[in-house]
């Protein structure tokens, strides 16, 4: 490749399996959290990863953001995994009306815009992504981004389109063995954020959108904070779970900000903390404001100390 260099209720088995030792009390007393930390992993690309992790290996080291977004987990939320480029266009537009309004899309579609001529000339279109990924630097501005296209279509349809310069297209590179279309600065493996230790352990194996950083949120708040070097937070049908380190002695505190901030409770609610695995879990009240609220860094458990 030669390419230049963001339910109802709390279900028990995330209560049992996902948030073992939380609760919303005081700090317990001081004990060893430490917990194995994996530092890093083959850094080569593999599809067979979920989403948020195979991605990892086309980030530049020099990004600061990420957003993920699997398409496929959406379409499973909305029940309607079965849609595609070939149903009629009322049933596709009302799919993205109901994945905007419903569902904690961190991407909106990058192909959307050339969804007609997609279809019509090269028989494919957004529907056909199975995930999206965009990247940022420290001023929030793109440097690359990756789709993944499911495997019935034919790359060489992908590859006359992006010769054609359809659409955001114009100028990315195919890469037909791994169903993958890039662009902007991708890493190779090497020099990707693959590399970075305990990273991957920030993103979950079925989430419908992931959202990393590495670096806190800068804000003023009252309380004692550890410093957080990098963190995600994870949407998956009506859950969210933040993943910000093993052994956090500042959780608690951390989830509290959280709770005293309206904007925030209009997203988020139900917050369960686990310091050990440095996760804290949310119902969502509204999955596509607290996708919103990711977007705009508007997380006060991110806070810098």
């Amino acid at each position: 490749m030669t390419v230049r260099g963001l339910m109802a209720r709390l279900g028990p088995a995330l209560l049992a399996g996902v948030l073992l030792a939380g609760c919303s009390g005081g700090m317990p007393a001081p004990r060893d959290l430490s917990v194995e930390v994996q530092s890093s992993r083959d850094p080569a690309y593999d599809g067979e990863r979920a989403p948020a992790s195979a991605v990892l290996s086309l980030v530049p080291e020099e990004a600061v953001a990420l957003t993920v977004t699997d398409f496929d987990e959406v379409k499973a939320d909305l029940g309607l995994a079965g849609i595609g480029t070939a149903d009629p266009a009322e049933e596709r537009a009302t799919f993205w009306q109901r994945a905007e309004a419903e569902t904690s899309m961190l991407n909106g579609g990058l192909l959307r815009n050339a969804e007609e001529r997609l279809t019509q000339e090269f028989s494919f279109s957004q529907l056909d992504v199975t995930w999206e990924a965009h990247w940022y630097d420290q001023t929030g501005a793109e440097l690359g981004w990756a789709l993944e296209i499911g495997p019935k279509v034919p790359m060489l349809f992908v590859q006359n389109a992006v010769k054609a310069g359809v659409g955001p297209l114009r100028g990315a590179t195919v890469v037909p063995e791994d169903q993958l279309v890039v662009s902007g600065d991708v890493a190779q493996g090497q020099g990707s954020w693959a590399e970075i230790p305990g990273i991957d352990d920030l993103v979950g194996p079925a989430d419908t959108a992931t959202y990393v950083e590495r670096a806190c949120l800068t804000s003023r708040v009252e309380g004692e904070l550890e410093p957080l070097e990098m963190w995600s937070v994870g949407f998956e049908s009506g859950l969210a779970t933040a993943r910000l380190g093993p052994a956090r002695r500042d959780l608690f505190e951390r989830m509290r900000l959280g709770e005293q901030a309206r904007s925030f409770r209009k997203g988020f609610e139900g917050g369960v903390a686990d310091p050990r695995t440095g996760r804290i879990g949310y119902r969502m009240v509204d999955p596509a404001r607290a996708a919103e609220l990711a977007l705009r860094q508007k997380l006060p458990f991110a806070a810098c100390e």
